[in-house]
């Protein structure tokens, strides 16, 4: 009888608090690069594939509610294809900068009952390394974005999301031949699949 009563309970606590939270992992692709608003400096940049993964949880203000704050932590690749002439008559430099992150963003998402959802919030980054070749650039060593994005995620749990991201602050310092110190920021877009365990969905 005793033995029954535990499970009856269990069983009831967990799905309530079920019911107020979701746990799950993601993985998908980054498309990456650095902006800068310095146009005049004579380099090129162009987008570098990388991927990202990790997991994340959802909690909701209640077992109804449609908003959730949802923390993640993702590694990331990030980095660029960049282009440079590192003197006047020197020919044009092409490396592959390649950032490795370990960030974690903080994210308010709105679900609507249809299953589409949009979402906004800060990312703080943790770098750990960095390869490149040719170009002079000391990295950071924490990176800080804006993120965006929206998605869909099924009854099941399934979802698929597109997040685009733009850095705060410069990624680095960075030292081209020609006496000129752009501002570089890291950029982002994202595709991810997730899967979520204890759904909220309606």
């Amino acid at each position: 009888m005793k033995k029954s009563f535990f499970i009856i309970a269990f069983s009831a606590t967990t799905s309530t608090f079920a019911q107020k939270i979701e746990i799950g992992a993601k993985g998908g692709a980054n498309f990456s690069s650095f902006t800068t608003t310095q146009t005049w400096v004579a380099a090129h940049v162009n987008t570098l594939i990388g991927f990202q993964a990790g997991g994340f949880c959802s909690f909701f203000l209640d077992k109804n509610s449609n908003v959730c704050l949802q923390p993640e932590v993702l590694f990331s690749t990030q980095g660029v294809e960049l282009i440079e002439k590192s003197s006047l008559n020197a020919p044009f430099v092409e490396d592959d900068i390649h950032l490795y992150y370990l960030n974690f963003p903080l994210i308010l998402k709105l679900r609507f009952d249809v299953g589409f959802y949009a979402e906004f919030g800060p990312q703080f980054g943790l770098l750990l390394g960095q390869k490149s070749k040719s170009i002079d650039l000391i990295p950071k060593s924490t990176d800080l974005s804006a993120t965006i994005g929206a998605g869909f995620q099924t009854k099941k749990g399934l979802g698929f999301g597109a997040r685009y991201t733009a850095g705060v602050f410069n990624t680095g310092d960075y030292k081209p031949g020609i006496g000129i110190v752009p501002v570089y920021k890291n950029e982002v877009l994202q595709l991810s699949i997730y899967y979520t365990i204890f759904t909220n969905q309606k």
